[in-house]
């Protein structure tokens, strides 16, 4: 007769652990139902001597609180049996394959977080260039809506200057005095400052115009443009200019022709 090989080792089983679950359980499920059974006792023996302050409704609610306990302390019975009945059924080797599966797809995970919080990252700074660059696109947007305002601007100006057919007079670029564009009509007169924007000052007498003249500087100078019905009152005052020693200029211009702006004076 042939004799039977003896395994060189002691074989892995887990017989022994399933036992101790089995009976620890049983021993919790044996506690549970002495403690609800007491509770059950002890709320009847209240109930024969306070009757009529025992909440029936109350005591319903605890009965059926203690049993959705024990069912769930029952279904966790029942799952650490399945896993016990699932591991014993398994090897050592397979064990640890399951085991390396699992902390390989934890360090995928891991990963896959890592790259999330770096792509937000990325996204949080991409919106960020985002905003300085709308910034400064809306800050470019203004200033072309300023230059376009400017531009209207001038383009009216210019239209009513066009308009006006006004002339514009200056003084040489080496001439750096004060002066003063005179607009000299009967027993009128409109003096505005050249080179300069700034409404027209009226005189409606000759005398006060004089007293006018007197108080500017001695180093103005005056340029009078004389309109056809305001040659005499210009020779009168040609005279007192002759008698101060005002510097001054002149020319003629038409009735009708326009000298000086409303709102700019002599300015262009």
């Amino acid at each position: 007769m042939s004799k039977r090989r003896r395994k060189s080792g002691p074989g892995l089983t887990l017989f022994a652990f399933q036992d101790i679950i089995m009976s620890t359980s049983g021993i919790i499920i044996m506690i549970v139902l002495l403690l609800t059974l007491e509770l059950v006792e002890r709320e009847s023996k209240d109930e024969q001597s306070m009757v009529e302050t025992v909440d029936i409704a109350e005591i319903s609610a605890e009965v059926q609180t203690t049993e959705e306990q024990i069912e769930n302390l029952q279904q966790q019975l029942e799952q650490t049996d399945q896993i016990i009945q699932t591991a014993s059924t398994l090897s050592p080797g397979d064990l640890s394959r399951q085991i390396r599966n699992l902390n390989l797809q934890n360090d995928e995970l891991e990963r896959s977080v890592s790259e999330l919080n770096r792509q937000w990252k990325t996204t949080s700074l991409q919106q960020g260039e985002m905003s300085d660059e709308l910034k400064k696109l809306l800050e470019t947007r203004k200033a072309l809506a300023d230059l376009n305002r400017e531009e209207s601007k001038l383009k009216t100006e210019i239209d009513t200057v066009v308009t006006e057919n006004r002339p514009v007079f200056s003084f040489p670029q080496t001439d750096r005095h004060s002066g003063w564009l005179v607009v000299v009509s009967k027993n009128k007169f409109e003096a505005a400052p050249l080179e300069k924007a700034s409404r027209p000052i009226g005189f409606k007498s000759r005398s006060s115009f004089l007293r006018w003249i007197g108080s500017q500087k001695s180093t103005a100078k005056f340029f009078l443009v004389v309109r056809p019905d305001g040659i005499d009152t210009f020779d009168r005052i040609r005279e007192q200019f002759d008698r101060s020693s005002v510097r001054y200029g002149f020319d003629l211009t038409g009735q009708n022709q326009v000298i000086l702006n409303a709102d700019r004076g002599a300015g262009q």
